[in-house]
């Protein structure tokens, strides 16, 4: 607890939380507009929920996920789920805290089939990734 603000946009990412982040009010990063973010220098008692592409796009794109979605594979496997069906309940119960449905499961078996073709270990990876872009983790209801 406490301590001196990090740099939230450092490579690899801090793991801290983001309310030790420095903030510097002449220059915002772009990222934090991504999010809309309040202006620091005003005061903001309510925030609007909202959400823009450019959202999505930097979670598409961005090393952070990239590196969370690498983190949850090797969590995953370190975990010793064999098998397709094993490893796609464990990320699901990682992500979101419960297990895939059976239409859930089929989606995942085709993808990972299918990205077994061209790239065998990529395939995992990319999926978790995707289950991170899913709304049911993004968003809270």
């Amino acid at each position: 607890i406490g301590g001196r603000p990090v740099n939230l946009l450092a490579n690899p990412s801090p793991t801290r939380r983001t309310i030790y982040g420095f903030i510097d009010r002449q220059n915002l990063p772009s990222l934090f507009r991504t999010f809309d973010m309040p202006l620091p220098e005003a005061s903001s008692p309510a925030r609007p929920t909202t959400t823009v592409p450019q959202q999505t796009l930097y979670m598409l794109n961005a090393a952070f996920v990239a590196e969370q979605a690498g983190h949850l594979v090797r969590r995953m496997e370190a975990s010793g789920a064999k098998g397709t069906d094993a490893r796609i309940t464990q990320l699901y119960r990682y992500v979101f805290s419960r297990d895939p449905s059976p239409q859930e499961r089929a989606l995942g078996k085709a993808y990972l089939e299918k990205e077994k073709q061209p790239n065998p270990a990529g395939g995992m990876h990319r999926y978790a990734q995707a289950l991170l872009l899913a709304n049911e983790f993004v968003f809270v209801d």
